[in-house]
């Protein structure tokens, strides 16, 4: 079943996976153990950038698998991963496209499995903003408490360097066997969706769409993690491998 949301924009599909296959994706990463290996693998990369450091800072240890550092680095050795991942991936992407009909070509980038444990949280954020924004245009009377702490000059101007090219983020519940970590959106009346195994969702973090995630506070929550750039420079190696017809 396929809801549309429309406030804050979002697509809601159930059933996009499969349980065995939401199994298959927790299971493999808990017994090879890859949390920890992602956390080494990054020590040997050489950040580009701000963003990339942000992204392996501590908040994450033990919590994210980077697919497209497996790809880059392990593809050949992890077949059977990958041929589940790579066809995942461009069943997203259509779906991405159906919703929000871009003008613009769109590349997967930061593509991840992410585990949340009890106590973990995150603050609304986003995940995009326009080189264009202005700063002036907001009435901060009219943001929500939770979220004003981002409406600054600094805040606003690291972003436009940083974060210009995630244009669209999918989510899929790979369980539901925890409690808490709905995500929630403060500016639309605290929208929150429940999570449900094998739910993808659709939407873009712009800056009137800042969301979090609740508490964890019982269990484990995992899911995989996509998000869409417009930039082929700034996609995963994927991405770039079928722009060009490598695989």
């Amino acid at each position: 079943m396929i809801i549309d949301n429309e406030l804050p924009k979002i697509r809601i599909y159930e059933d996009f996976l499969t349980n065995e296959e939401c199994n298959f994706f927790i299971k493999y990463a808990e017994q090879e153990n890859l949390w920890s290996r992602f956390n080494n693998a990054v020590k040997k990369y050489n950040f580009k950038n701000e963003a990339e450091h942000m992204s392996a800072s501590k908040q994450w240890d033990d919590r994210r698998i980077d697919l497209n550092v497996l790809y880059t680095d392990e593809r050949q050795n992890r077949q059977d991963l990958f041929d589940k991942v790579i066809p995942l991936q461009d069943k997203m992407k259509k779906q991405v496209i159906d919703f929000f009909n871009p003008e613009f070509e769109i590349y997967s980038e930061l593509w991840e499995i992410v585990r949340w444990k009890k106590g973990n949280f995150q603050e609304p954020h986003v995940d995009h903003i326009s080189p264009d924004f202005n700063l002036g245009n907001i009435n901060i009377d009219d943001v929500p408490e939770e979220c004003r702490y981002f409406f600054e000059e600094r805040n606003i101007e690291k972003y436009k360097k940083l974060f210009t090219n995630k244009v669209f983020t999918s989510i899929i519940y790979l369980n539901d066997d925890y409690s808490g970590g709905e995500l929630y959106f403060p500016q639309h009346n605290n929208f929150q969706i429940k999570p449900k195994k094998g739910t993808m969702l659709i939407f873009s973090g712009t800056i009137d769409n800042m969301h979090g995630i609740k508490e964890i506070t019982d269990g484990i929550r995992y899911t995989h993690v996509t998000f869409w750039s417009n930039n082929i420079s700034k996609s995963s190696k994927i991405a770039f491998d079928k722009k060009v017809n490598r695989i």
